[in-house]
């Protein structure tokens, strides 16, 4: 999850996405939960 793919999809700007704290801190959340899986998945992997 990023902000442009977010942005895509629901047809609004980056920079609305940046500009509404609620809405930046819910995507940045989310990403970091997703760098953590991505990690656990490439440690079971090794």
């Amino acid at each position: 999850m990023n902000f442009n793919s977010v942005s895509t999809e629901l047809g609004v700007s980056k920079a609305y996405l940046y500009n509404h704290s609620d809405i930046r801190e819910r995507i940045e959340t989310l990403r970091k939960q997703q760098e953590g899986m991505s990690s656990a998945k490439q440690t079971r992997n090794d």
